[in-house]
């Protein structure tokens, strides 16, 4: 700015010659990096990818899905117990993961068909209770009989 026009300095106006030149930051040298720890080192190297032949085609994996592959491959022929063993509690670990999406998934529904339910009213509850008895019983409808 030219020093001979009317420029006030105050609040967000600092005076000209303190100001930042354009093109340079204030913070040259940025925020530090954060230090990586042994997870994300582990996680940065089984994330690459490789490619493997199978059955006589290239296929491109991770190391994770490799690494993982080799130890149930082992612990289906049984190179070592270890394998077995880890593949097992996998297998299990798998099962109670599934298992408790599952009763979550039912609180989530039973909860909707609650906060329904209490909107609905009693004709309407009526008609859906007589509906789904026709359905498990497997009879026609009042509708079809009057036909």
């Amino acid at each position: 700015m030219n020093k001979s026009s009317n420029y006030t300095v105050g609040r967000g106006r600092p005076p000209v010659h303190t100001r930042f030149p354009k093109g340079t930051s204030g913070n040259p040298k940025g925020r530090p990096r954060k230090a990586a720890t042994l997870p994300d080192k582990v996680a940065k190297i089984l994330a690459k990818t490789q490619s493997v032949n199978v059955g006589g085609q290239q296929v491109s994996l991770t190391l994770e899905d490799l690494f993982l592959t080799s130890i149930i491959q082992n612990a289906i022929r049984c190179k070592n117990a270890k394998s077995m063993m880890m593949t097992l509690e996998w297998i299990r670990d798998l099962d109670l993961a599934r298992a408790t999406e599952r009763k979550a998934v039912r609180s989530i529904e039973s909860r909707i068909t609650s906060e329904i339910l209490a909107k609905m009213s009693d004709q309407e509850r009526t008609d859906l209770y007589f509906e789904t008895l026709r359905k498990v019983d497997g009879r026609p409808r009042l509708e079809d009989d009057n036909a």
